[in-house]
């Protein structure tokens, strides 16, 4: 993590410690801070707030009580100012709590996320909002998910959260007093999810979160994009070989909406593949519009194999018409041309099937009547 003055802050475990330290731009360390309980502990998360201010969050070990929720804050000069622990609500068994992921807002309060041991026995999201000096707000616990790897805020500090259930990826926002305003699940086709959820939010608010997916017998990369008031917009799945586990790991989302996955695939052996999606505009106006966009990313030596879903509404019965264009023109293939009744409709496109190489594609919607994709 990097400052304004180009300062570098890390952060680590060594077995029983915490480790959180500073570089300057030339590699000199300016200090070195560790923090340790009882036993073992866990780094998953590390934040600066506006005044410069760092902190990490994580799990540490404790005797009494398992694991707990370990959250410290340190002064930009490295002076503690505050630890905060957190050992869930319940009363049997040998609770497991590790917090994943912590958030600031402008207003200096944190907020962090994650997984607990509630009073059924079963693992529950809790997400925990402290004010600047470490006083506890509120504490928001679901059943609805077991686990959380990812905290967003918006612009009216809502909050939303990425974790999991069972093979589902889970996704939900509560607003800054804590109330729950909408949840959405994932099935992407895996039994059991294994991978921690991303997430990252553009100026409107959309929410991209990645997730699992199996569409080609074997774990995919996957992201959903839905609006600020849960509507899934659309989930877009990569498959970098049919004979290989496919796990992304981190999300990124540029001033154009550009989306960015990076993960690890398998083929023969084990790589890294970064994959660049282009743009998809979720709303069309009358007559012809051209509304969607996608890149096709050439992972050399091998086969790109992306498999895309295109979710749409018809408003009125008529003549609708999809076609797919390369960048100069030319027609791909016409993946709709019938009348549809009002209503939802999908379509898969799997660029395997058309022999069609690395580049930009266009989508045009045609038809008399309005549309407007996934309301």
């Amino acid at each position: 993590m990097l400052d304004s003055l180009g300062n570098i802050y890390v952060a680590g475990v060594r077995w029983y410690q915490y480790i959180t330290s500073k570089y300057d731009k030339y590699g000199n360390r300016l200090w070195n801070k560790m923090y340790s309980y009882e036993g073992v502990c866990r780094l998953y998360d590390m934040v600066m707030d506006d005044w410069g201010n760092i902190i990490i969050t994580g799990s540490s070990e404790a005797d009494s009580t398992d694991y707990d929720y370990a959250t410290i804050k340190y002064s930009n000069n490295g002076n503690l100012i505050w630890i905060r622990r957190y050992n869930g609500l319940t009363i049997s068994g040998t609770p497991f709590d590790a917090a994943h992921a912590v958030e600031t807002d402008r207003f200096g309060n944190i907020y962090v996320t994650g997984n607990s041991r509630g009073l059924s026995g079963g693992d529950e999201c809790v997400t925990i909002k402290y004010d600047s000096s470490g006083n506890e707000i509120w504490i928001k616990s679901l059943t609805s998910a077991s686990g959380a790897y990812d905290i967003k805020l918006d612009n009216m500090n809502s909050v939303y959260v990425a974790g999991r259930y069972g093979g589902s990826s889970y996704t939900f926002k509560l607003d800054f007093n804590s109330n729950f305003l909408w949840g959405q699940y994932y099935f992407g086709g895996s039994l059991l999810a294994t991978n921690f959820p991303k997430m990252v939010l553009d100026s409107a608010s959309n929410v991209y979160v990645t997730a699992n997916a199996n569409t080609s017998g074997a774990e995919d990369y996957a992201f959903i994009k839905y609006d600020r008031a849960g509507n899934k917009l659309y989930d877009i799945v990569y498959s970098y070989s049919a004979i290989g586990a496919d796990y992304v790991k981190d999300i990124a989302l540029d001033k154009k909406g550009v989306v960015y996955l990076t993960g690890e695939v398998q083929s023969n052996g084990y790589a890294f593949a970064t994959v660049k999606f282009s743009p998809i505009i979720t709303s069309i106006s009358n007559n012809l519009s051209t509304v969607n966009n996608f890149e096709l990313s050439q992972n050399y030596p091998n086969p790109f194999n992306p498999v895309t879903r295109i979710e749409y509404s018809v408003k009125d019965a008529g003549p609708v018409k999809i076609t797919l264009y390369d960048i100069i023109g030319r027609i791909i293939v016409v993946l709709v041309n019938e009348n549809k009744l009002p209503g939802n409709y999908s379509i898969v496109f799997n660029a395997g099937d058309y022999n069609v190489s690395s580049g930009i594609y266009l989508y045009k919607f045609e038809t008399n009547n309005s549309l407007k994709p996934n309301e």
